[in-house]
């Protein structure tokens, strides 16, 4: 379920603002990120927000970037790292460009959409904090890497960020920066917030509860859904989407 949203290929007549050249990354060369960044220019993007020198002190020294994008204009960044004898994956961001209509603003914005983004440090298990999804021991490398990408997306012109949180604890994670599309969603998802991250909980039990089922709203099983977080690169636009700390659901989720 997507509600609240739309997506468009192209430029609605409704839209405010647009990609500064929304063609380019339809011929860009394969191994440019969005038709503008050379691996080169990634790599001093990654040492200018200390991503590089934090990977060499977990004492990754061999560290290379491939780019690529698919006919679906899917753009692939993928940092690799050699452990032993195996190619592991340091950072990995999928996204596309697209125009989001959001319905409760009555308008749509080109948007720098995240479809998946990875951050691990390969070869360190998480231990008995294991999320959902999760293979190695997080990089915490969020920060550095988001403001990378509100770089991008501010120099290609869109007007937000957006990503489809797959997991309880991205959205609760990615929350710091992002609101979902959705007012209503947004009202649950502070509920939800509410009444099962109070006190001890931890965040990986209660997004590993989501997962298998065990998570209860209104006296029946709640799943987590499909929905968008938004996050808005002008001040203006985070007015617009801002929805009041008050409002939130009232009824109650809880665990089984």
């Amino acid at each position: 379920m997507l509600s609240g949203v739309s997506l468009h290929p192209t430029r609605p007549d409704d839209c405010v603002g647009d990609f500064y050249d929304p063609q380019d990354t339809r011929h860009a060369p394969n191994d440019t990120f969005c038709g503008r960044w050379s691996a080169d220019d990634l790599a001093r993007m990654l040492a200018d927000t200390g991503c590089l020198t934090r990977w060499k002190a977990c004492g990754f020294s061999r560290i290379w970037i491939e780019c690529t994008h698919d006919c679906a204009q899917r753009h692939t960044l993928e940092v690799w790292t050699q452990t032993g004898a195996a190619s592991e994956l340091l950072l990995q961001a999928v996204i596309w460009l697209d125009y989001i209509h959001i319905d409760r603003l009555h308008a749509s914005f080109p948007a720098f959409c995240v479809e998946h983004l990875r951050l691990q440090r390969p070869g360190e298990m998480p231990g008995p904090y294991r999320l959902p999804g999760q293979d190695f021991a997080s990089s915490g490398l969020l920060r550095n890497v988001f403001g990378m990408i509100k770089h991008m997306a501010c120099a290609l012109g869109a007007a937000l960020i957006s990503e489809i949180p797959e997991y309880f604890h991205t959205a609760y994670i990615f929350s710091e920066y992002f609101v979902f599309a959705d007012a209503e969603m947004e009202r649950i998802f502070r509920a939800a917030k509410r009444d099962l991250m109070s006190g001890a909980s931890r965040l990986c039990d209660v997004s590993r509860a989501f997962e298998t089922g065990r998570v209860l709203w209104k006296g029946r099983t709640y799943l987590w859904p499909t929905e968008f977080q938004i996050c808005a690169l002008s001040h203006e636009l985070e007015r617009q989407i801002e929805i009041p700390p008050d409002q939130i659901e009232p009824e109650r989720f809880k665990i089984q």
